[in-house]
């Protein structure tokens, strides 16, 4: 069950339209919310970032968790919530590793605080790299 709202973010815009300034501290109880309301576990990493519905009790239950970096920047932010649209976006048991990974890239941007133009170049990356490796003839 997601229970975060699927509307857009409409209450984190100035009357201007401009987006409201969001500190790294809010970032990080904003993911913090997120995996508490959803039973998501947070697992911390220095390396690498991952999500999996995990066999805690040897077949009895599958529970989300979350591998991260420390919520430390805005990109680490975008990726934090990147790995819970995992978990709860759209179309994430496609056999296409592209369709996963766009879609949980479109979960992120609809739940941030914010979306900067540096977090948007990181998903963009990430996608395109992806789109590399699809091709690589050795995958």
């Amino acid at each position: 069950m997601v229970l975060v709202s699927d509307r857009d973010n409409d209450a984190d815009h100035r009357t201007d339209g401009r987006r409201m300034s969001v500190t790294v501290a809010q970032m990080r109880a904003h993911i913090r919310q997120l995996c508490e309301a959803n039973g998501i576990e947070i697992n911390f990493d220095r390396h690498a970032s991952a999500s999996y519905l995990s066999d805690r009790n040897h077949g009895a239950v599958l529970a989300p968790e979350i591998w991260i970096r420390p919520v430390r920047s805005p990109r680490a932010y975008a990726v934090a919530l990147h790995e819970i649209g995992h978990i709860l976006g759209r179309h994430q048991r496609s056999q296409a590793v592209l369709v996963r990974e766009h879609w949980a890239w479109h979960w992120a941007k609809r739940h941030a605080l914010d979306w900067t133009p540096a977090m948007q170049r990181h998903a963009d990356w990430c996608l395109e790299s992806y789109k590399r490796d699809e091709s690589n003839p050795q995958h």
